[in-house]
C-alpha cells in the first residue's frame, strides 16, 4: 500500500474539515426554516440543573395549539446564579410545523439570530454571564 505524502493528508483533511463546516451550517439554516413557519410562544422554565463543569441546564415547557412541548437549553452562565431563573418566563421561538423544534431565547445572540427584537429586561443574563467568566 502507497503512503499519501504529509501535503496530501493535509489536503484531504482540511477538505474534509470544510465539507463539515459548510454542511453544519446548513443543517443551522435549515433548522432556522422560514420566517412565516417561524412562531413564538412564552416558556416556563420548568427545571434547572447545574452542570458537573459549569453551566446552568434547563428545562423549559410552553404551550402551542392547547399541547405542551418542552425543550432543554444550556447556558455557560455559573451554576451558583441558578436560582435565578426558577420558575422564570421567557421566549421560546419554534417551528410551527414543527413545534418540537425550538429554542429558548436567553441572550442578545440568541434574539439576533432569530431576528427577533431583544428585550432590555433580560439585560440581567448578560450581566451574569459576564460575571460567569
Amino acid at each position: 500500500m502507497q503512503k499519501l505524502s504529509k501535503k496530501s493528508r493535509t489536503l484531504i483533511v482540511a477538505g474534509a474539515v470544510i465539507l463539515l463546516l459548510l454542511l453544519y451550517f446548513r443543517s443551522i439554516k435549515l433548522e432556522k426554516g422560514n420566517k412565516k413557519e417561524q412562531a413564538q410562544a412564552v416558556a416556563t422554565i420548568a427545571e434547572l440543573k447545574a452542570g458537573y463543569r459549569g453551566g446552568i441546564t434547563m428545562t423549559y415547557r410552553f404551550f402551542y395549539k392547547n399541547k405542551r412541548y418542552s425543550g432543554t437549553r444550556k447556558v455557560f452562565i455559573s451554576s451558583s446564579y441558578i436560582k435565578r431563573f426558577k420558575d422564570k418566563h421567557f421566549t421560546v421561538v419554534f417551528n410551527k410545523l414543527e413545534p418540537s423544534k425550538n429554542r429558548l431565547l436567553l441572550l442578545a445572540k440568541d434574539f439576533e439570530e432569530f431576528d427577533v427584537a431583544y428585550p432590555d429586561s433580560l439585560e440581567w443574563i448578560e450581566v451574569l454571564k459576564r460575571k460567569s467568566l
